[in-house]
């Protein structure tokens, strides 16, 4: 006994949709898909639509899309080329749903990109402004930098001064002065001694007669 298998159908997409609405809105019949291969092995559907011209004569309409390795694609782009053409025929007007997002789409694109021109702009401004701080940074940590070395330097003197004026054989000027009061006084040499004036202090001889008395005075 052999197995039937039953093929699933996929769900309409919106161009097979709405093609189908369009016939159904002008009493026409539901379209015909059918599919093929090209030379390269790609699925090409097509569609049929019949169209009456008079009570005897009906006109078929057949709409390929573009080859594709997706049938549900190529199936999409044959409903919108004979949605396209029933158009004209019939002289309706279609929205199209994704022409009309395409549009948002595209002006929201446009706003993104003018907001990122911005925001580029911005970025490189404050670029600058980074670069000018760091800079300014490290002038203030060099000068940072210099002015801790002085300041160890001038320490390393401060130091070296205390150190000196603390010595053990250090005595300062006022002690040393109270210890010795006559350390500054200056003692007549022996080679020079003091000339004395005044005949208390003249020597007599016994060359010299007595009566004359050397008077430096005189």
């Amino acid at each position: 006994m052999s197995k039937r298998v039953r093929r699933r159908r996929l769900p309409l997409s919106a161009g097979r949709r709405l093609l189908r609405k369009i016939c159904a809105k002008f009493s026409l019949q539901p379209p015909r898909y059918g599919m093929t291969l090209d030379t390269d092995l790609r699925f090409c559907s097509y569609v049929d639509v019949e169209i009456p011209r008079s009570s005897r004569i009906i006109e078929v309409i057949t709409s390929w899309g573009a080859p594709s390795s997706n049938t549900n694609r190529t199936q999409e782009d044959a409903a919108r080329i004979a949605i396209g053409r029933l158009r004209n025929e019939l002289g309706f007007e279609v929205k199209d749903t994704n022409y009309e997002e395409r549009k948002y789409l595209r002006g929201l694109y446009d706003q993104i990109c003018h907001d990122h021109e911005e925001l580029h702009d911005e970025y490189e401004m404050l670029k600058l402004d980074y670069d000018l701080l760091r800079r300014f940074y490290n002038s203030l940590v060099a000068e940072r930098d210099r002015v801790v070395a002085d300041l160890e330097k001038l320490k390393e003197n401060i130091n070296e001064c205390f150190e000196m004026i603390n010595q053990p054989n250090a005595v300062p000027m006022d002690e040393e002065s109270a210890a010795n009061p006559d350390g500054h006084v200056m003692v007549p040499s022996p080679d020079h001694s003091p000339t004395v004036c005044g005949p208390e202090h003249t020597m007599l001889t016994d060359e010299d007669p007595i009566e004359d008395t050397f008077d430096c005075k005189n």
